[in-house]
This record gives C-alpha cells, sequence and structure tokens, in this order.
C-alpha cells in the first residue's frame, strides 16, 4: 500500500445507510458545533447531484460522499495527488475525512471520473475552492466549467458563506495537508443560466 497505509476495508467508513461514519468522528463533530448558527452545515454536508450532458456523453456531477473515492482525486488526472506515485499523496486523507473539505467529481456514464474540484470552509469561515482538474477540452471544457461553477455559486447561496481566495482550511485531523492555492473569486454571470440552457443543461 502507498506510503505504508492499511488496508482500509469501505464498511469502515461508512454507517448502515451510506452516511459517512468519518462525520461522527469527535474532531468532525467539534467542528460542525463551533460553526453551528455561522454557516448552515446542513446545506454544506448535504448530497449533491446534478444530472447533465456534455456532448453525446451523459453525465453526473456530484459532491462526492464516499472518503474512499475522494482518496482517488489525483489519479485520474497523474497529478501530485495520486496514490500511485504522488509526492502529496498523503494529503487526500484529509480531503476524504475533514467535514471541513468536500470533492466535487464529474463522471461519465461508465463511472469514469472527467474532472474534479476541491473545496474547502477556511479557517475564518469563507469559502475557497481550488483549481479545477479536468480531462475534457474545448467546447466540452467550457461546459465542464460552468457547471462547476453553477454547483459552487449553489453552495455559496445555500450555506450562506463569502467566496474568497485568501486563507487556508484547518486541518481538523492534524497531518500533512497540500495547499495548491485557492483560486480568486470570479464576477458573477448574469448569462450563466442562459448558457446552460443553450446548451440544453439544467
Amino acid at each position: 500500500q502507498p506510503f505504508g497505509w492499511p488496508t482500509v476495508v469501505s464498511t469502515t467508513w461508512r454507517r448502515p445507510g451510506g452516511r459517512p461514519v468519518t462525520r461522527t468522528w469527535p474532531k468532525n463533530q467539534a467542528w460542525i458545533a463551533s460553526v453551528a448558527g455561522r454557516l448552515d452545515v446542513g446545506a454544506w454536508l448535504r448530497p449533491r447531484a446534478l444530472a447533465c450532458r456534455i456532448g453525446a456523453r451523459a453525465c453526473a456531477l456530484a459532491v462526492e460522499d464516499d472518503p474512499l473515492e475522494v482518496l482517488r482525486m489525483g489519479v485520474p488526472f497523474d497529478t501530485c495527488l495520486s496514490l500511485r506515485d504522488g509526492f502529496n499523496a498523503a494529503s487526500t486523507v484529509l480531503n476524504a475525512v475533514d467535514v471541513n473539505k468536500r470533492v466535487i467529481y464529474l463522471r461519465g456514464d461508465d463511472g469514469a471520473i472527467l474532472a474534479r474540484q476541491l473545496l474547502a470552509v477556511g479557517a475564518d469561515l469563507r469559502l475557497l475552492r481550488y483549481r479545477l482538474y479536468s480531462s475534457l477540452a474545448g467546447p466540452d471544457a467550457e461546459v465542464v466549467e460552468r457547471l462547476f461553477e453553477q454547483v459552487f455559486q449553489d453552495i455559496v447561496r445555500e450555506t450562506g458563506l463569502e467566496e474568497t481566495g485568501d486563507g487556508a482550511p484547518v486541518a481538523l485531523h492534524g497531518g500533512f495537508w497540500y495547499d495548491d492555492g485557492a483560486l480568486a473569486p470570479i464576477a458573477a454571470d448574469d448569462d450563466l443560466g442562459a448558457e446552460l440552457a443553450a446548451r440544453g443543461l439544467p
């Protein structure tokens, strides 16, 4: 196993019904209690999924709730987070278990990961987003960017958090965490809905 990590059995990470057991861990529960009333924790943690089509391909954009799947976030794009040989791969553990971090995946109808992005609640309780990695190019890449933007803005609105490009999230469980730099906020796109509709997207 990479870095000598023990084999992790999926059933130890999830409770019956599919809810991640990591959310019940004491340090995650302490963070949830500490931010209650300052952000809508339910909106931050709730499942999100968006069915869409990119070109001729049926796809789904969703916030990943399976910690084991989050560990794979660097593999499809051969980044420094790859479990195969990524020198920052250990960082994926905190992305998987810390409740103040979420990973969004775009998957094709075959389950293959086509794009991903990490979001996090900063120490100052502002919302951070990191580089969007995608295997798609050209017009399809533009659609992907707009889909991720749509979901991100939904989270901003529903959680009540302000977006920022500064700061960093707290490493709730200690250990190594790689920060590749949060993206600066972009101007709101008044034509986002019209653009998505023109492409047959929700």
